[in-house]
């Protein structure tokens, strides 16, 4: 239980004499080293109606609002931005259960707006590291349960590598992206996927980014459960 003091030599090998011989270090610059070695910390959060705090419940009125947003802490990193790929509502916290909705997909596309004519689409970004969402409420057809999951998709990209598959889109009479290409959005009625490009190479967790999508890394998130109440928000006295 004495304190000690213990000397210690360590003796190593040389790979080149260095008194002589030149050196060819590797180097590799510490943005990417960094991008690399990190793993990203996605979220998945449902605030209230001005953005400013979690909301404190989780029961909604057929037609209300829900304020979704997505975000990824970006400390040091290259400049990156945030995507939402796909998002799936399900009953149970399984994406591929059976009933599901997904009301974002084809990498970005906000389809909901136009299959059912609701207000649910893409907000204007606060930053790059974030995405806001709202969705009208909904059940499904003949269910009686009011429990909903959310499961997305989010990828982080180049912030530069605004395309047809990093990309936000809103269908507000016509598909506007929330980035201001529109140009991008214009593969949401068919298909965003091009035929030529491998689905394993998006599928990468850790790792720089690929020279296919700039994907550097993604995630799936979920919310839930929540649940949706059948009838109208009773009125409450003034």
């Amino acid at each position: 239980m004495n304190n000690a003091s213990i000397p210690l030599e360590c003796h190593y090998n040389r790979t080149a004499n260095v008194s002589s011989d030149a050196l060819k270090p590797t180097w590799v610059p510490f943005t990417s080293t960094r991008t690399a070695e990190d793993v990203l910390d996605f979220s998945l959060q449902l605030m209230t109606d001005d953005w400013s705090s979690q909301r404190p419940s989780n029961v909604f009125y057929l037609g209300d609002m829900l304020h979704l947003k997505a975000s990824v802490n970006l400390t040091g990193h290259l400049p990156l931005r945030l995507f939402v790929d796909r998002c799936v509502a399900t009953l149970e916290p399984n994406q591929t259960s059976s009933p599901s909705y997904a009301f974002i997909e084809n990498h970005g596309c906000f389809v909901d707006s136009k299959a059912t004519g609701s207000s649910s689409r893409f907000l204007p970004r606060p930053q790059d590291s974030s995405l806001r969402m709202q969705l009208e409420a909904f059940r499904f057809h003949q269910d009686a349960r009011s429990s909903l999951y959310i499961t997305c998709h989010l990828t982080m990209a180049l912030a530069s590598q605004n395309d047809a598959q990093n990309k936000a889109c809103s269908f507000v009479q016509r598909w506007q992206s929330v980035d201001g290409s529109d140009q991008v959005c214009s593969c949401c009625d068919s298909s965003c996927d091009p035929a030529s490009r491998a689905r394993g190479l998006r599928r990468r967790s850790r790792g720089a980014p690929s020279p296919e999508q700039g994907v550097v890394q993604e995630a799936d998130a979920i919310l839930g459960p929540f649940f949706i109440m059948g009838r109208s928000q009773p009125n409450t006295a003034q």
